[in-house]
């Protein structure tokens, strides 16, 4: 009977250890800490677009301080905050991007692949998520660099991607004798708190 209560709290004092050490974070995007710039090319010259509105969340699981999967990761890039240096471009942006219809570009993650620990806090990650653009949504691999520090995390990365693949026409101008190239590169730097 001694041996039975021995073990059984030997039980309960490793399920409390083992849950001490695996923790939940529930974070945000922290909007003025982030920065995603969409760069491409066109005829006449490269491009640059900045989002000035993320917003999303992320819930991770460390265990003994160490990153170990997502249970959530997801972003949002409102259309109406994406800026170029010209107010012309930034119309035909949300006209392309079909704004009366979609407000927001989405990324939710779906699967982790692969961790690779870079040193203690950081770490680089390839994973599966769901791409939304202009309702179109397709599945893409996405591989970052993420760095964990005490609530917080950042996560860094670039993503090549192709307009019609989203089935989005790449823009023109002046009677077609502008034209914008289908491959766009997405460079984030976001951080979650």
């Amino acid at each position: 009977m001694q041996l039975i209560k021995s073990g059984f709290s030997s039980l309960i004092l490793f399920f409390f250890l083992g849950m001490q050490l695996m923790l939940s974070q529930n974070l945000q995007i922290d909007n003025t800490q982030s920065n995603l710039t969409i760069t491409g090319t066109s005829s006449l010259h490269n491009w640059t677009i900045d989002a000035k509105t993320l917003d999303g969340k992320a819930i991770l699981i460390t265990e003994s301080d160490k990153f170990t999967i997502f249970k959530t990761l997801t972003f949002s890039v409102s259309i109406d905050g994406l800026k170029g240096k010209k107010s012309g471009m930034n119309k035909k942006i949300r006209s392309t991007l079909k704004i009366k219809e979609n407000k927001t570009i989405d990324y939710q993650f779906q699967k982790l692949i692969k961790i690779e620990a870079i040193n203690t806090h950081t770490y680089k990650v390839e994973t599966v998520g769901l791409l939304t653009i202009a309702k179109k949504s397709k599945q893409i691999s996405l591989l970052f660099t993420i760095e964990i520090t005490k609530n917080k995390i950042r996560i860094t990365g670039e993503k090549d991607l192709k307009m019609t693949d989203f089935n989005i026409n790449p823009p023109k101008a002046f009677l077609g004798m502008l034209k914008v190239g289908d491959s766009v590169k997405i460079i984030f730097d976001v951080q979650y708190q």
